[in-house]
Order: C-alpha cells, then structure tokens, then sequence
C-alpha cells in the first residue's frame, strides 16, 4: 500500500520467496526493504515494488540496527549466522557461532540498538527442542553461551517437552539496554544481566496458552509488547 492501507496491491514479483517471516525498512533509506523468507533473504532497493534474492536457503530470522547502518543479520535454518557489512549485498558467514547442522533448525536473532556489537541468537533443533541462547559483544567474531540451564547442565525447554521451536521462536534485546532480553517459545524467559540469569515471565493471562511469537520493544525502552497464541501483552 501507497496511501495508509486504504488500498492494496499484491506483489508479483517476488520470485519463489516462499513463506515470509520479517520484513524491516532499512533506517534512514525508506526505498531499501529487507525481507527473511523460507526461501532466502530478500532486499527491495525500490520500497518493496521488486526484489532480488541475496542469499538463498531457509532464512528464519532478521534483525539490523534502528539507525542508520550498514549491517544485517540473519539466521540461516539448518546452517547458521550471517552478517552483512553493505546493506545486505553480501553476506558471511559467522563460524564461531556454536551451534549448526541439527542442533541449528530454527533461530531468532536481535541486536542491541544501544551497541550494535551485542548480538543474541535463540535457537531449536530438529527436533524441535531448545539449544541454547548465544550473546556475541563484539558484532559475532565471538559468541558466549548464554543457555538457561538446570542444576545438572540440562538445557530448560523452553519450547516445550513437545518442541515448537519451529514456530514460536523470537527475541528481543532493549534498545536502551544490552542486558535487558526476552526470549520467547512456548514459554517467556527474561534476563536482566546478559543471559547470566533468566527467569519465566508470568503473563497471567488465565488459560489462555501463551505460545510466544514476536517481540517488540519501543523506541525508547518504556515498554515492550509479547505478541503470542493467547494475544497481544504489554
């Protein structure tokens, strides 16, 4: 849409994008749409009119800075991180990340708005099962595990004992302040020092089930809303 939503116009020329599963204006450049789907990472240069696929594979998740910026980041189903440096032309792989193959199905990414060096990935498995939750400080050359375990080293399932790491799968770092996460699966965890400590998050929404789906914080870091199967938290 052109004019507010009062009329719509299907995009036809997309080729063989498949599912789409974000979508983000690049900050400062209105024309510049970058796009993860399940058949790759898209970018419009033209306000979303045409695209062009940059890479290819099962692209699940996409976060860049809310600022002016050159970078991109996306995770790739069943391989790993990317990082572009020029606006999502090219990307590379980042190798250190520490999890991939099986253990790297599905994964959500986000940056820290307020240091762009601090990058959080949760990811789930084949299986459907939690892996862990992975912080980088400086822009993913270097990864942290971060993974909310128990007392004897178990990872906490976090997407359930069944595993809906497929489809509820995200995350969200303040933008104010790189120690403030929320991860979401079946479950909401939260961590207020950098995944050192996480704790679930009560959305006290009665029996509703509160499978979690997305994760948007304001601009300024005042609030923060839980998009999840139960409905819509802040």
């Amino acid at each position: 849409t052109t004019n507010g939503g009062q009329n719509w116009t299907q995009i036809a020329t997309i080729p063989n994008s498949g599912q789409f599963r974000e979508i983000r204006y690049q900050p400062g450049n209105s024309s510049i749409v970058h796009a993860a789907c399940s058949n790759g990472y898209y970018k419009s240069v033209n306000g979303g009119a045409t695209w062009t696929q940059k890479v290819s594979g099962n692209v699940t998740g996409l976060d860049l800075p809310n600022t002016a910026s050159n970078i991109v980041i996306i995770t790739k189903r069943n391989d790993g991180v990317y990082k572009s440096n020029n606006t999502g032309d090219n990307f590379s792989r980042l190798n250190n990340y520490p999890l991939t193959g099986s253990n790297f199905k599905t994964a959500s990414v986000s940056l820290a708005y307020s240091n762009n060096n601090y990058i959080y990935v949760s990811a789930s498995g084949n299986d459907g099962l939690t892996k862990g939750q992975h912080r980088s400080t400086d822009g993913g050359s270097t990864w942290q595990d971060r993974t909310w375990k128990n007392g004897s080293g178990q990872v906490i399932q976090i997407h359930g004992t069944n595993g809906q790491g497929d489809r509820n799968n995200c995350i969200g770092v303040s933008p104010t302040n790189p120690d403030l996460v929320i991860v979401g699966g079946v479950d909401g965890i939260r961590t207020t020092n950098g995944g050192l400590n996480w704790a679930y998050i009560p959305l006290n929404i009665g029996t509703v089930h509160d499978d979690f789906c997305v994760v948007k914080w304001r601009n300024n870091g005042s609030s923060v809303y839980l998009g999840t199967d139960g409905g819509i938290s802040i």
